[in-house]
This record gives C-alpha cells, sequence and structure tokens, in this order.
C-alpha cells in the first residue's frame, strides 16, 4: 500500500493538467488516516461519493480525495481543485465557476441574463423611436 503523500508526489504533473486520478481503495493509504494532511470539508458537491477528504496546500488550492464504489469495488479518486474554496470568498466563486457543475448553469444563467438585457435595450430604443 502506497502514502497518499507519496501518491500525491507521483502523479503531480497529471494533478496539474486536471487529470482525476483512480485506483483501487486498497492500493493506497486512505486520506482518513492521515488527519496531518486531510480533513472533511465542511460541503461538497454530491456526485455519488461515499467520502471526501481535502488537503489544503500552502500555495492555494487543494488535493481532493473522493470515496466511490465502481462494480463493488472501493475506488479512491484523487484531483487537484486549484481554488480552495475555504480560503477565500473569490477562490469559492472560482471554484465554484471552474471546478464543480454549477459553473455550465451559471454560464448558461449569465448568457440568458445578457441576451434579456439585449432584447430589453432594443425594445427601449424602439419604443423611444415610436414615440
Amino acid at each position: 500500500m502506497e502514502r497518499i503523500d507519496d501518491f500525491v508526489r507521483r502523479y503531480w504533473p497529471q494533478l496539474m493538467r486536471g487529470e482525476k486520478i483512480e485506483v483501487p481503495a486498497a492500493w493506497i493509504e486512505h486520506p482518513a488516516s492521515r488527519p496531518d494532511l486531510f480533513g472533511v470539508p465542511p460541503g461538497a458537491w454530491p456526485v455519488g461519493q461515499t467520502c471526501d477528504y481535502v488537503w489544503r496546500l500552502r500555495e492555494g488550492g487543494r488535493i481532493h480525495a473522493q470515496c466511490f464504489g465502481r462494480n463493488g469495488s472501493p475506488m479512491l479518486r484523487v484531483h487537484l481543485d486549484r481554488f480552495d474554496p475555504d480560503r477565500s470568498f473569490g477562490d469559492l466563486l472560482l471554484h465554484a465557476i471552474h471546478e464543480t457543475p454549477v459553473g455550465p448553469i451559471l454560464g448558461a444563467a449569465a448568457a440568458i441574463g445578457a441576451v434579456a438585457l439585449i432584447i430589453g435595450g432594443v425594445a427601449a430604443a424602439i419604443d423611444s423611436i415610436e414615440s
């Protein structure tokens, strides 16, 4: 069984590229056994995981470890969150937009809002021309 900090170091280049590394849970140390590194986040987006742990990085961001079951086998998925939502409000917004399923929803809502503003502006311009 590999220590989880060694696992993170070994896969650091892939994590930096945004890859999610998933391995059988028995292959690496469980994050719960390393309270010196990992803690339970106060909130997590539910995507089917059975556990969530985060290792906050000094430079910003965090290593996010999640437990899943795949075909009856426990798996651990590790990825890098470039923004730690518990560090600041700005990081919370950036994390939500870029690293959660909320991002595309916010983008769509912003696009709809922009179209509504444009249509409203055009309608107001037409009204002022007609009167």
